[in-house]
């Protein structure tokens, strides 16, 4: 996969999408061959530059805090750069969300997220990832619980992103395969 570049894993479930995924971030070693990222094995990159690679799977996990505080991880909310909470939010299509929130993106959030839908959630995972500023994101499935409009937007996003970073996409939908220039198949 080359730098800048917006790929999709394709394949049929128990294919290995979320396993080269994992290997790819440096969770997983590979048993045999190796997975590098500049020369360097991906468990080695990740720990020598944290937040060059960000992950969104499927299902975000939420901590108890603030908007803010799931979204940017920081202890404190003064912590934050407040322009690019923004636009994460923004581009995460989760404006109208917050301001519908009792107190905005100071609104506290429990880790089950009980009172947020499943593609809420999704979207606060994304802006999460897209907060560190990464240049490699991988998603898996990260936009399985979203509606079709607000898919497209998400999609539309991602798209733009494509050359600034290196996207890897793993998704069952058609109509998110259909807006991937490169797939690759397992």
């Amino acid at each position: 996969i080359s730098e800048g570049e917006f790929v999709s894993l394709v394949g049929a479930s128990g294919a290995g999408k979320s396993t080269l995924s994992d290997l790819l971030l440096g969770i997983r070693v590979p048993n045999s061959g190796s997975v590098t990222i500049g020369g360097m094995s991906s468990k080695d990159f990740s720990k020598q530059y944290p937040g060059f690679i960000a992950y969104v799977p499927q299902t975000t996990p939420l901590i108890s805090g603030s908007y803010i505080k799931n979204i940017a991880l920081v202890e404190n909310d003064n912590e934050v750069n407040e322009a690019l909470l923004e636009s994460v939010i923004a581009k995460a299509q989760l404006q109208d969300v917050v301001r519908a929130s009792s107190n905005g993106i100071s609104t506290l959030l429990g880790p089950s997220g009980s009172a947020l839908s499943g593609g809420q959630i999704q979207r606060i995972g994304i802006a999460r990832a897209l907060y560190v500023q990464p240049k490699i994101l991988v998603l898996d499935e990260a936009t399985s619980a979203l509606d079709v409009a607000t898919e497209r937007k998400i999609m539309n996003m991602i798209e733009e992103l494509s050359g600034s970073m290196t996207i890897i996409m793993v998704s069952h939908k058609e109509s998110v395969q259909k807006l991937i220039p490169r797939k690759i198949h397992l």
